[in-house]
């Protein structure tokens, strides 16, 4: 399982402030918008979900928990996407604040949150107090999971604007789903092919997925691609895209290229049944050739003596 990065990464020494909150705790962090000043003066300055985040993680090192909750809220109220990471990072908090009270039920709740938008979560804590609490959540979150999903994973994708003769195509998709996206596949040919190339696409550790159409295959009249995807349950393909439509990305420059057909069947072939007809006439001719002898062999034996016919 993928490791997160947080945005401080705070969490390290986290074991003793869980254990017991009054421990005492590094100082303030100076990158937190919170360093130096009480909040309220600088909370005006807090726009955005994200800066509401690193403040709500600076006053949670600092173990002001009840602060830490309340700017933790503001940052789900602003979040511009509820299943983003700046959204899954709020409600890991939030559960890191509710195991310091010791509020078991509302951090396992927390924790299942943040699983729901990361399947793949982990942690990188070795409190075990929380450890405890999360791998509870974890479980029954994956049994709720495997009783009920089976849809394949979502797939949000921007196709490429275009592309240049010879020069390789970054294509990014984003999949999701509940019990954890286990395989993304980028399928590409030159336009005008009948069989599709295949490639792994690789997680670019926030929850989106990378893979490269080689410059070899980026010509005009230019490139066809879909993108299949499987979750941890085997549901699946999710595409964007598909084989019978592929999504079209126009190449500029250089050489035209024809399109190779694939090879055909052993059966498609023109001289397989050529010879097939030939077979077909020549049989066809000596069984006429038979019909027509033993019908003249037939009137040559009735002029023979000792036969009925013979006078």
């Amino acid at each position: 399982m993928k490791r997160i990065g947080l945005l401080i990464p705070a969490l390290l020494w986290s074991a003793a402030a869980l254990a017991a909150p009054d421990a005492g705790v590094p100082g303030p962090v100076s990158a937190s918008p919170d360093a130096g000043a009480p909040a309220p003066d600088r909370a005006p300055a807090l726009t955005t979900a994200e800066q509401l985040l690193v403040s709500a993680i600076g006053l949670y090192q600092r173990s002001e928990f009840e602060r830490a909750r309340a700017r933790l809220g503001e940052v789900l109220k602003r979040a511009t996407d509820p299943r983003g990471r700046t959204a899954m990072e709020a409600h890991l908090y939030l559960g890191f604040v509710h195991v310091a009270y010791g509020e078991k039920e509302a951090a396992e709740a927390a924790f299942t949150r943040a699983l729901e938008i990361d399947a793949e979560l982990s942690l990188p804590v070795r409190s075990p107090a929380v450890e405890a609490i999360f791998k509870q959540a974890r479980r029954r979150f994956l049994a709720r999971v495997r009783a009920t999903d089976h849809d394949p994973p979502r797939l949000r994708h921007a196709p490429p604007a275009g592309g240049k003769y010879g020069v390789a195509i970054r294509v990014a998709a984003r999949a999701t789903d509940l019990s954890g996206v286990k395989r993304v596949v980028l399928n590409y040919r030159l336009a005008g092919n009948r069989g599709f190339s295949s490639v792994t696409m690789e997680p670019d550790g926030k929850g989106g997925y990378l893979a490269t159409v080689p410059g070899l295959a980026v010509a005009r009249p230019g490139v066809e691609y879909y993108i299949a995807a499987w979750d941890r349950l085997n549901n699946g393909p999710g595409l964007k895209g598909s084989s019978g439509a592929p999504i079209k990305v126009k190449v500029e420059g250089g050489p035209l290229r024809k399109g190779k057909a694939e090879p055909r069947s052993w059966y498609q072939r023109w001289w397989v049944w050529a010879a097939v007809a030939g077979v077909a006439v020549a049989a066809g001719g000596v069984a006429l050739g038979v019909y027509f002898n033993r019908d003249e062999v037939g009137r040559i034996d009735a002029r023979l003596p000792g036969t009925e016919l013979d006078p």
